[in-house]
This record gives C-alpha cells, structure tokens and sequence, in this order.
C-alpha cells in the first residue's frame, strides 16, 4: 500500500526503507527532516500521525523552547547553558564576540537557536521526535538536542556537538 507524506514523497507501507530525508518550510526557513523505521512495514495510522504533526510544528517547536528555557534557568549541575561553557572551554574555542554567546547561553539562549532539523522515529508501539536546534555560527556543528513523543512530552535535552 503506497501512500502520499508531505514532504517525502510517496511510501510504500509494505516495503519500507529504514531512512528517508525530506525537507519543510517554518517561518520563512527550510527544516530537513528524517524519517526513520524499526520495521520494514508499517500502520498507515502511524504515518497519519507523522501528518498530523507537521501541521502542528510550530507549536512543538515554541513547547521545545520553552523546554530549553527551562533547562538553562534550572539550577541543575549539567544545564545546557553550562554545558555549552563547559564545552567553550573545554574545546578552547575563541568565538568571534564572546560576549554574545555568553549572553545567548545566560539571557535567552531558547529564543536565539534555529531548529534544523526534525527526526522521525517510527517503531511499532510508539512515535519519537528529536529536534536539533542550532546554536549559532561560532558553535558550527553543536546542537541542542530536543527528544519528545509524539504529544510533545519531553523525554530529554542534550548537548551533541
């Protein structure tokens, strides 16, 4: 059974690959997006939930951030704002204007990242998402990390770089 999913094309339900790439527009920026089976088959009702969400992302991504803001003005040991300074040091980076970054990572570091890309992963019990937001040009390649289910329920945040 084939069917039609917004921003990766037609799937075969009874024949599935273990990766798709596709791409989708929020707020003037295009997002890449991962689709991602356990099984070589799956429920039609399982990508109908994958469509529904897309409808909705913008409201998992402000959830996300509210998350991230959260996470950042928590007194908790490994907060990501103190992640990302463990790992400035750590890696001695010199940013260009480490004042900004600093002031990104204290201030409103939830409000300044840019989410880049979208995970899918579909099994036979369950939807899982992560989101991978950007942290900014003097960071390249370090991402904070958002894993939630498919009702937006945060599992966790991390840190990859």
């Amino acid at each position: 059974m084939d069917v039609l999913l917004k921003g990766f094309g037609r799937l075969d339900l009874k024949a599935l690959n273990e990766y798709y790439e596709g791409f989708m527009m929020l707020n003037g920026e295009m997002i890449q997006m991962d689709l991602n089976f356990e099984n070589k088959t799956i429920d039609a009702s399982k990508i109908n939930s994958v469509e529904k969400i897309f409808d909705t992302i913008a409201t998992f991504d402000e959830k996300n951030r509210m998350y991230i803001s959260q996470n950042c003005n928590s007194k908790t040991e490994n907060n990501i704002g103190k992640q990302i300074k463990n790992y400035i040091e750590k890696t001695a980076i010199t940013p260009i204007n480490s004042k900004e970054v600093f002031l990104e990572v204290d201030e409103n570091i939830a409000g300044k990242l840019q989410l880049k890309r979208i995970g899918f992963f579909l099994n036979d019990s369950d939807l899982e998402m992560s989101f991978d937001y950007a942290i900014g040009h003097d960071l390249k390649g370090c991402f904070v990390v958002v894993h939630t289910d498919k009702d937006g329920s945060l599992f966790e945040i991390e840190l990859e770089c």
